[in-house]
């Protein structure tokens, strides 16, 4: 079983337990260590083969630098522990290649040097920056800010942070949800969220919110999946979501293709902040006459909706010069 350290425990536990319909069957795990120190299974074996040595059923065998955490990363003594194919076909020049910053410290300590980096799990600041800036005042109330949320799919967490439109800006987080080490089950409450973002609103004047869909007419949705990003990625900025049918992304927000805007004009919304409305009630007609010589009767309803801007800030109406 390769890549022991992110493998899911499930697949590991159903291979494990396959084992003994054969004589002398044998489950090969191999790997680096995963981003959670706290729920993987290669910490888990690492750590009984230490508790339970006399244990002939495991055998541990291991290629780090743990105990080394506090060399560089790009300490050859620690490459070589850790990398017994180092300089036959893994290559010394991809090492080099791959050092942080193009690679994030932990990430490389895990995957290069098998070190249980667990000082950050890709965090945007260093350790103890963040509390180290803390003033231990709150955003107060009636300040004008912008709300952020930052949800994740993969593991089940969202946040929501708040930071204030000022000269001097001052962040917090508002609150974070997120599963518990090994409970597979949990699920953010969406209903919960959504009742936190309203009480935020009525808590702070915010002035900006996070978009969540493009409206694009069907012929600009065709130029710009020609446009690429102008760095060294030369990547598509539209493309399409591999978690949703049919669906496409620019710059990390879904696309809807309507022709129903002009050619030229683009709308970037945040929907959460556009209401439908009902603006004229349902009123029912019959119809006793119209169809009586074919013995049939109908029925005439007439009901209007229009949609209105919660925040008006929230929708975003781009054209291009000239349309």
């Amino acid at each position: 079983m390769d890549e022991v350290g992110v493998a899911n425990r499930d697949s590991y536990e159903v291979l494990t337990l396959a084992q003994g319909k054969r004589e002398a069957s044998t489950l090969i795990a191999i790997g680096t260590p995963g981003p959670d120190p706290n729920n993987q299974v290669l910490a888990d074996l690492r750590t009984y083969a230490a508790d339970h040595p006399d244990d002939k059923s495991l055998v541990w065998w291991e290629f780090s630098a743990a105990g080394f955490e506090d060399h560089p990363v790009d300490c050859q003594h620690c490459w070589e522990l850790a990398n017994p194919a180092l300089d036959d076909f893994l290559h010394r020049d991809a090492m080099h290649a791959l050092l942080p910053p193009k690679t994030r410290e932990a990430t490389f300590r895990r995957a290069r040097l098998c070190q249980f980096a667990t000082d950050t799990d890709g965090a945007f600041l260093p350790a103890g920056v963040w509390d180290g800036l803390s003033t231990g005042v709150g955003v107060p109330d009636g300040a004008e800010v912008v709300v952020a949320l930052d949800g994740l799919f993969s593991d089940d967490t969202t946040a929501l942070l708040v930071g204030t439109v000022s000269t001097e800006p001052h962040f917090d987080a508002i609150r974070v949800w997120q599963r518990h080490n090994g409970d597979d089950s949990y699920r953010v409450p969406v209903a919960e969220v959504e009742d936190e973002i309203r009480k935020a609103f009525r808590r702070w004047r915010a002035q900006e919110v996070t978009p969540n869909r493009w409206f694009i007419h069907g012929n600009d949705f065709i130029k710009v999946r020609k446009v690429k990003e102008a760095t060294g990625s030369k990547k598509y900025v539209l493309e399409p979501d591999l978690t949703a049918d049919a669906t496409y992304r620019l710059l990390g927000v879904p696309v809807t293709i309507t022709n129903k805007l002009p050619e030229g004009t683009e709308i970037l919304a945040d929907m959460s902040n556009v209401a439908v409305a009902r603006d004229l009630s349902p009123s029912v007609t019959v119809l006793t006459e119209r169809y009586a010589e074919y013995d049939q009767v109908g029925l005439r309803v007439v009901c209007r909706y229009d949609i209105g801007l919660l925040h008006p800030e929230a929708v975003a109406v781009l054209t291009e010069p000239g349309t």
